[in-house]
């Protein structure tokens, strides 16, 4: 387990066991092994969220499905075509926080992660995130002040343990 990971990431390594990576298990992922029912529904969200952008709920499907698929860059773009009409939503801010992160852009990862908290300051997941963004800066202290405030702050939550985890390794 790294300490630097933002907490949407699953540390389990193992092929994950949804409909875009079944029947791959041993198989590096490409383009010759996606389902044909896969290839089908992200072609049908596709057409769906061009055909009625407004509707925020597919746009964050397929934006999901998209990130699910490694295509980041295109994850991004739907996502952030959601906060252009509710900048508010932190359901498309923690998404954005995760992306941004994997792709080592950190400045736009803490920008997003700051939005969260101006938005929800009790939200234990994005002070957390916050304190990893500081490892992966090199602020070990700065991060170990911040995860030891989510134990004593949030005791009993799943980001409490995270950060008691990442604290370990520290």
């Amino acid at each position: 387990d790294d300490p630097n990971q933002i907490a949407e990431v699953n540390p389990n390594t193992q092929m994950p066991n949804d409909e875009i990576h079944k029947g791959i298990e041993g198989k590096t992922p490409s383009a010759g092994n996606v389902s044909e029912g896969f290839k089908k529904k992200m072609n049908d969200l596709k057409e769906q969220v061009e055909s009625n952008p407004n509707d925020t709920a597919k746009v964050k499907e397929y934006a999901d499905l998209l990130s699910a698929s490694h295509k980041p860059d295109e994850a991004i773009e739907q996502f952030e075509s959601i906060l252009v009409k509710d900048g508010k939503r932190i359901d498309i801010l923690l998404p954005l926080v995760y992306l941004y992160f994997t792709k080592q852009n950190i400045p736009k990862a803490e920008e997003y992660t700051r939005r969260v908290l101006a938005i929800n300051p009790d939200h234990a997941q994005a002070h957390y995130n916050l304190g990893a963004l500081e490892a992966t800066k090199g602020n070990s202290d700065k991060a170990k002040e911040i995860w030891e405030m989510i134990v004593k702050k949030y005791p009993n939550t799943e980001a409490a343990h995270i950060a008691e985890q990442s604290l370990k390794q520290l």
